[in-house]
């Protein structure tokens, strides 16, 4: 494992559905549907990408959102209002159930961080898999 980014504090949102192809839009989100506060680390594990929600006090796993080689933009999408927030898709490893939630991070430099972690790995493993 290689951790590439670490937040301290992230709201996590129950999100409404996408209502068309416009995107997700993070002005739908109500403060009422915070479900979590905590830590975000973005892993490499491998060639594979992990996007972790953790208690930051007691390392607790919220969720994970398993980032396939090449398919970023399926799992983490940028809201098409808002540079500081984003919609991840988490999945149970176990029963590969997974659910959309917003999370938002409260300073745009840390999406911003967020953002080039995950695009740096995607483009890191497609100059390996050219190179190969």
């Amino acid at each position: 494992e290689h951790v590439l980014f670490v937040h301290r504090e992230l709201d996590v949102f129950r999100i409404p559905p996408r209502t068309g192809a416009g995107g997700w839009r993070s002005g739908e989100w109500r403060v009422a549907d915070k479900i979590f506060t905590g830590r975000v680390r973005v892993v490499a594990v491998g060639e594979k990408l992990e996007v972790r929600l953790e208690d930051p006090q007691t390392g607790e796993l919220f969720g994970v959102a398993p980032v396939p080689a090449g398919q970023a933009h399926t799992v983490v999408e940028q809201a098409s209002d808002s540079s500081r927030n984003f919609v991840l898709r988490l999945e149970d490893a176990d029963s590969r159930r997974h659910a959309f939630v917003g999370v938002s991070f409260g300073e745009r430099s840390a999406a911003f961080d967020f953002n080039v972690a995950i695009g740096d790995h995607e483009r890191q493993q497609r100059r390996a898999a050219e190179m190969a």
